[in-house]
Parts: structure tokens; C-alpha cells; sequence
């Protein structure tokens, strides 16, 4: 079967899928593939369009900064051009101590690649 005859829905879910993956092992190439060169990305905590550059960038250094960054308790749903993903974030914090923090990202999706993310992340629980 090729990409154009899988149902739409599958093909965005196997995306959520690879970006979840890509980040938990901080794959700069794949991550950047993932993106529309125009991709625009929103977060909650500021309320502010990040660079697309500077948001890869962020997304690398996670496993860096807490060891151990994963997503956990994954739920996607997809819609007519895109998905959402509710995922807790894990791993060590700065002082080593386990933190959770609920998220969930709400994607737009053109031509097989991410173009919108809007990031809504709980930061009463980030460890930072």
C-alpha cells in the first residue's frame, strides 16, 4: 500500500507517532523533516509563536537537560487535517528527582509534515 492509499487517519497517527519517537531520541534530522519550513509553534507558558528553529532546538536538548524524557500514558485522536496528542511528560528533574508533567499538543498537518503546534503543558509540574 502506498502513503496516498492509506487512510488519512493513519497517516497523521503514524506522525504523532514519529515525533514522539523522534524527540525521546533527540533525532535533530528527523525532527526538522517533521516540520514545514513555515511550521508555526505556539506554548501555553508564554503565549508567544516560537521560531521553528528555536523550538527543534528545545526539543533536542530535552533529553539533556532531564534524563530520562519520555512520553508516557499516550492517547492521539485525529481530525481533518491534523491530531492531538495527551501524553504525561517523565524523567529526572535538575535535582534528579522524578517529576510527571501533563501535556498535550494539538497538530495541524499539510503535505505529510507538521505545520502548526500548539503546546499546552502544565508548568506547576515542570522540574525546572
Amino acid at each position: 500500500m502506498s502513503v496516498s492509499d492509506m487512510p488519512q487517519d493513519r497517516i497523521v497517527l503514524d506522525l504523532a507517532e514519529a515525533w514522539s519517537l523522534a524527540v525521546k531520541n533527540a533525532d535533530r534530522g528527523r525532527i526538522e523533516r517533521l516540520f514545514t519550513d513555515d511550521a508555526i509553534i505556539w506554548r501555553n507558558v508564554n503565549r508567544l509563536v516560537q521560531p521553528r528553529a528555536e523550538f527543534i532546538d528545545l526539543a533536542i536538548a530535552l533529553s539533556g537537560l532531564l534524563p530520562g524524557f519520555r512520553y508516557e500514558d499516550i492517547t492521539r485522536f485525529a481530525f481533518p487535517g491534523g491530531f492531538v496528542q495527551q501524553h504525561v511528560i517523565t524523567g529526572l528533574g535538575p535535582s534528579g528527582q522524578p517529576f510527571e508533567a501533563p501535556a498535550c499538543i494539538v497538530c495541524q498537518v499539510r503535505d505529510g509534515q507538521i505545520s502548526r503546534l500548539d503546546e499546552y503543558y502544565d508548568s506547576a509540574h515542570d522540574p525546572r
